[in-house]
C-alpha cells in the first residue's frame, strides 16, 4: 500500500493534505532553508485537523545539525511542549529530530535522549543522516537507540546515489521498497526514507509542499 506524505509549513498545507486524502504530514516552519521547528499554535491547529497522521520537524536553527548543548536542551524543551498539546482528534504524533558531532557522527548523547524525549512516539532522523560518514553504522546506532525512519538520498551529494542505495538494498537487514522517485529501505525495525531532492514539490495553493512517496 502506498502511503503519501506531505511536509509543509503552514495550516492551509495540512487542510489541502487532508482534502486529497494523504496519510501523513511532516509539519515544519521555512522550507527555505530546509524547515525548523514550528510555532505551536500551528501543531495544535494540525492535530486538530484530524485524519493523519502528523510529524513535526524540531529543529532550532537553519545550517548545520552541530547543535550545541543549548540547542539540544532547546530540542528537547519543544519535543516537551509539543507532547503536552491537546490532541483531540488523537491521531498519531511523531518528531523528527536530528543532531550530530563535529566530525559529522551521530551525537549519541542528544539522539538518545530524543528517544526518551519522546517515549513511544514515532521518531525520525533527518536528513543528517546523509552527512555521517558511514551510513551503514549510523543505521545500525539508529535502530539499536529505537528510531523508526531516517530521512536520506543516500549520501550527501545533490541528488539520490544510485550506488549507495543499491548497497542498501543488498544490505542483509534491509529491503527495498520502492522504485520510485522517493524509496523506502526497511530493516526489520527501521524504515529509512529516500528523499531525493528533484522529488520535494512544491505546491501552488496556497502553501508550499514537499512529497515523498513512501510504502508500508
Amino acid at each position: 500500500m502506498a502511503l503519501l506524505e506531505l511536509c509543509v509549513e503552514d495550516l492551509a498545507g495540512v487542510e489541502e493534505a487532508r482534502k486529497n486524502g494523504i496519510s501523513r504530514v511532516e509539519i515544519c516552519d521555512d522550507l527555505s532553508v530546509g524547515g525548523l521547528t514550528p510555532r505551536l499554535d500551528f501543531v495544535e491547529k494540525s492535530l486538530a485537523v484530524g485524519d493523519m497522521d502528523v510529524m513535526v520537524l524540531v529543529r532550532p536553527r537553519a545550517g548545520d545539525f552541530i547543535h550545541t548543548p543549548a540547542e539540544v536542551e532547546q530540542i528537547l524543551h519543544s519535543i516537551r511542549e509539543i507532547s503536552a498539546l491537546p490532541n483531540p482528534t488523537g491521531v498519531q504524533l511523531g518528531f523528527v529530530v536530528g543532531a550530530l558531532n563535529e566530525d559529522l557522527t551521530v551525537n549519541e548523547d542528544a539522539a538518545i535522549a530524543f528517544r526518551e524525549a519522546t517515549g513511544d512516539k514515532p521518531l525520525t532522523f533527518h536528513r543528517a543522516f546523509d552527512e555521517t560518514p558511514d551510513l551503514f553504522k549510523t543505521i545500525d546506532q539508529l535502530k539499536s537507540w529505537g528510531y523508526q525512519r531516517a530521512l536520506t538520498t543516500g549520501g550527501n551529494g545533490p541528488k539520490a546515489d544510485a550506488d549507495s542505495l543499491r548497497a542498501l538494498q543488498e544490505r542483509p537487514v534491509t529491503t527495498l521498497r520502492s522504485s520510485c522517485a522517493v524509496v523506502c529501505v526497511h530493516t526489520t525495525s527501521l524504515k529509512f526514507c529516500v528523499k531525493p531532492a528533484p522529488a520535494r514539490l512544491t505546491c501552488v495553493h496556497p502553501a508550499r509542499m514537499a512529497a515523498q512517496i513512501l510504502t508500508k
